[in-house]
Formats: C-alpha cells, structure tokens, sequence
C-alpha cells in the first residue's frame, strides 16, 4: 500500500467526520455558513477519492498526488 492511499485514507476519514460535525454540530448563526461548510465538506471528500486514485492511474505518483 503505498503512502498516498494512506494519507487518501486519513483525508477521506477526516472528511467523513467534518460531514458528521456539519450535520448535528454546526450550528452557526448566519446561514449562509452552512451552505459554504458543506461545499467545502463536499470537495474535500471528492479530493479524498482523487488523491487514493491518483498511484493507482499515473506514472508519476507522487508528482501527481503532491
């Protein structure tokens, strides 16, 4: 397993539990601030799947997921 998808790992587990935080902790005064925290949340994740992709389908991988 090479280090990437490791740190993939931890991003994407990370990621998981920010949404869990955003779903029944955030609770801020301006609403606008939800909406920003679960775009922010959303692309996080989808940079998680990315970054345990990237060893995986490039010749460079370490220039690819740095």
């Amino acid at each position: 397993m090479s280090s990437w998808t490791r740190v993939a790992g931890a991003s994407g587990a990370l990621s998981v539990g920010l949404g869990a935080y955003g779903a029944h902790g955030f609770k801020p005064e301006n609403k606008a601030y939800e909406k920003v925290f679960e775009t922010g949340n959303k692309y996080h994740l989808i940079h998680s799947v990315f970054l345990a992709a990237a060893p995986h389908f490039s010749r460079k991988p370490n220039l690819t997921a740095g």
